[in-house]
């Protein structure tokens, strides 16, 4: 294909060099793909095509800062304003891509592009009022407007009580109108699996790869969708793993290992995962979350001297690691050191308080019952939940699922129902487990509807 294309009555072609460049990205050769489309545009920089298939070959590449200096060159073509933008915000750098919009504004208070855009950066922003108030002018104005489709469909997935399924089909008509979009094939993945419908949520993430092959986040996104779909895809997992391998680009890449190593530990072969991480260490032994996964294989060999001589290390460099203080209170509860382990899974969970990862806080709380004791557990949520409804309802469904004490989790569930503010998870959770405690009930009870109840 490269000796036809760079016969001279083809070479100068836009559609050759197109073809050229896209030839060589697919190979996983975007270095070649890059010199390609940088002779091209040195003959023709007003080329706007050239230019953004190397702003995006540069983009998936993580060169945010080189994307961003080869879109300089025609700042004023709306296309490569709409590229800017959708690249400073998957970058994360919303402020700069937020300024970036109030400067075209200001000059054009009315252009209806740039509100548009706005939008979208005011969705990045948390601004959903905005968002959903630009989303019904114009689709007031076009219930058709593939941006308006967009921009609902992502006001709606932010919203915890918004209507998925809604989302979901506003998003396949944006991927019906423009087939390569990666991200509204993104969103429409996330949206599925939402929904529990894991095989059209993979199915959404494939495509997207094969449009952007040498995007890594893409790639990664995919494997952890393999290995968390139930029931988890672990052949299509090693497959695509041994394909993204023979890709030059990501021969060595470590989060690559990483996932690997995270696969063989849910598929309970510590062996090869140990193996796996202690590489990717090797290349990033400052990477957290490379020593998170080595100290969970280390836990489920019951290489318990290991992780704590480990741990203990690790808390000496980082003495704020919090889920350090964990995995060493399990290696002491290993070694019959219940004392020690107490005192080290407490101060985990207030650091994971701390941090407010809630999920983490009731996850060692359920090991403390699982591996010290009922009373132990009860002891450590009490002081968050004497006046914290979420606590209470947490205390109360590890007493009875891990228990079976539905005696003392009723108050515990009644107390928390009578919190005016009751978040709305709060509240299904409250509600559903309610009714369960109530049938348990010896004989079961059938309560009157409360104040309570009615007032929600």
């Amino acid at each position: 294909m490269t000796t036809f294309l760079s016969q001279p009555k083809f070479k100068d072609l836009p559609d050759s060099t197109a073809a050229m460049a896209d030839f060589y990205e697919r190979a996983s050769q975007p270095e070649k793909g890059e010199k390609v489309l940088r002779d091209a545009l040195a003959k023709q920089p007003d080329n706007i095509g050239f230019e953004l298939r190397l702003a995006n070959l540069l983009r998936g590449q993580g060169k945010i800062d080189e994307a961003l200096k080869v879109l300089d060159a025609n700042p004023d073509v709306p296309a490569i304003a709409r590229f800017r933008v959708e690249t400073l915000v998957r970058s994360n750098r919303l402020e700069e891509a937020s300024k970036y919009i109030d400067t075209r504004l200001a000059k054009d208070p009315n252009s209806d592009f740039y509100q548009r855009i706005r939008a979208n950066v005011d969705f990045s922003l948390g601004r959903l009022d905005s968002v959903r108030a630009a989303a019904k002018k114009i689709l007031d104005a076009n219930p058709n407007d593939l941006d308006g489709l967009y921009l609902r469909a992502r006001a709606t997935l932010a919203d915890p009580a918004g209507d998925v399924n809604a989302a979901i089909n506003d998003m396949i008509r944006v991927v019906n109108m423009e087939p390569k979009s990666v991200d509204a094939r993104l969103q429409l993945a996330g949206a599925y699996w939402r929904r529990g419908n894991f095989e059209d949520s993979i199915r959404s993430l494939e495509a997207a790869v094969q449009i952007t092959p040498n995007d890594k986040q893409l790639r990664l996104q995919l494997l952890n969708n393999y290995i968390n779909s139930r029931p988890p895809r672990w052949l299509d997992a090693e497959q695509f793993l041994k394909q993204t391998r023979s890709v030059p680009l990501f021969a060595n890449d470590v989060d690559l290992i990483h996932v690997e190593a995270q696969m063989w530990v849910a598929r309970k072969d510590p062996s090869k995962a140990l193996n796996l991480i202690r590489e990717a260490m090797k290349q990033n032994p400052d990477n957290v979350a490379f020593l998170h996964t080595f100290f969970q294989i280390l836990n489920d060999n019951k290489d318990y001297g290991t992780l704590a001589t480990e741990a203990d290390k690790a808390l000496k460099a980082k003495p704020d690691l919090w889920w350090a203080y964990q995995f060493r209170g399990l290696a002491k509860l290993g070694r019959n050191d219940r004392a020690g382990a107490m005192a080290d899974l407490k101060t985990a969970m207030n650091g994971a308080l701390k941090a407010n990862d809630q999920a983490s806080v009731e996850s060692i709380a359920r090991q403390i019952v699982e591996k010290v004791g009922m009373q132990q557990g009860r002891e450590a949520l009490a002081p968050l939940a004497e006046k914290d409804p979420h606590w209470q309802l947490v205390l109360a469904n590890i007493m009875f699922a891990m228990g079976g004490d539905s005696a003392g989790a009723l108050p515990l569930v009644e107390k928390a129902l009578t919190y005016p503010n009751l978040s709305r998870a709060d509240l299904e959770v409250g509600f559903k487990l309610a009714g369960v405690l109530y049938m348990n009930q010896t004989p079961p009870i059938c309560p009157r509807r409360s104040t309570a109840i009615a007032s929600s």
